[in-house]
């Protein structure tokens, strides 16, 4: 009897994706109720991603670059977390209107798991 490694691949990486995704909607649901710090925008970009050519059509997606710090009880920690579940963007004008909210050097209030201070979003729910 041999086993079918592609198949345990496959599965282990749907199971991989499947669990990252529920502790994202749990992060979501939670982060109204989330205590808050200042935090400092280092960087913040806007990026084309997933470029492809079918030959047909020419899609593009844009996702943004963003990098922030702040201190939950004299610790500091970065993070690059927008939002919880954040989607890819179809367009650079969605991706932009969103990013502008959070220029590099600008104070933002980030939303902190009280149980994990290290997991953080900038935009909460």
């Amino acid at each position: 009897m041999s086993i079918d490694w592609e198949k345990w691949i496959i599965g282990a990486i749907a199971f991989g994706l499947a669990f990252l995704m529920w502790r994202g909607y749990q992060d979501r649901k939670a982060s109204p109720q989330w205590p808050t710090a200042t935090g400092l925008i280092i960087d913040s970009r806007v990026v084309a991603q997933n470029e492809s050519n079918d030959g047909a059509s020419f899609t593009r997606e844009w996702r943004i670059d963003i990098n922030y710090t702040y201190s939950v009880n004299g610790q500091t920690y970065k993070n690059n977390r927008i939002r919880a579940l954040l989607p890819r963007f179809s367009t650079e004008a969605e991706a932009l209107a969103i990013q502008q909210k959070f220029p590099a050097g600008a104070q933002v209030l980030v939303f902190y798991d009280p149980a994990k201070p290290q997991s953080s979003v900038l935009i909460s729910g």
